[in-house]
């Protein structure tokens, strides 16, 4: 009887044993199927920061240079006579205020070019309306002569439109200093080429001043 009971007991510890055999045999088998997972991948492979993209910087856009706008020019050449005729338009109008008919030569071109005394005591109407030789020959009448021409060369300048101020002065400059070169070398050659050259401008275009033609 214990001799049965003892194999009994014995047997089902050979089969405890197997079962649990086969059971550890199918766990390897699983475990050896199952991928191995790389530890990288298992952590997850971090994600690159992004490359910063360079902001360009930007081309000054160059400021454009204003052109400068150039003085009116003279656009009117009535002659000495139009004025004689007219001398309401004997005026300095916007570029020299105050200057009229009654004016004299020394109030329009002053006298430091040492112009003659009694040419520069002329009244604008008197130097261009009188004859050359009212104060005389030789230098003062050469004076007198390119005086005349000047006059109508501002008075073409003061009336013009929109008014020529820049070039009715650049008259006046340019006459003050070939009288002062004549004075100073008693050559009355300059006075006469400068005067010629404002008679031919004074009678370049039409004669609109007033209306007139």
């Amino acid at each position: 009887m214990k001799r049965t009971k003892i194999v009994t007991f014995l047997l089902i510890v050979l089969v405890l044993i197997a079962v649990g055999h086969h059971q550890l045999a199918q766990i390897s088998n699983q475990a050896l199927s199952t991928p191995l997972v790389p530890l990288a991948q298992a952590q997850g492979t971090p994600t690159p920061p992004p490359t910063p993209t360079p902001t360009p910087t930007p081309t000054p856009t160059p400021t454009p240079t204003p052109t400068p706008t150039p003085p009116p020019a003279i656009s009117e050449a009535c002659t000495p006579g139009f004025f004689k005729n007219h001398p309401e338009f004997i005026t300095g109008g916007t570029c020299f205020p105050g200057i009229s008919q009654t004016s004299t030569v020394a109030q329009l071109f002053g006298v430091a070019s040492g112009i003659d005394s009694c040419v520069s005591s002329l009244s604008l109407l008197a130097a261009i309306s009188g004859p050359s030789s009212q104060c005389g020959g030789g230098l003062p009448q050469a004076e007198l002569i390119l005086i005349r021409q000047a006059i109508t060369r501002v008075l073409n300048a003061t009336n013009s439109s929109p008014a020529a101020c820049t070039a009715g002065m650049a008259v006046i400059t340019t006459t003050n200093s070939a009288i002062a070169t004549a004075v100073a070398t008693n050559d009355t050659s300059g006075l006469t080429k400068l005067a010629d050259s404002f008679d031919k401008l004074d009678n370049d275009k039409p004669c609109n001043i007033g209306g007139f033609d």
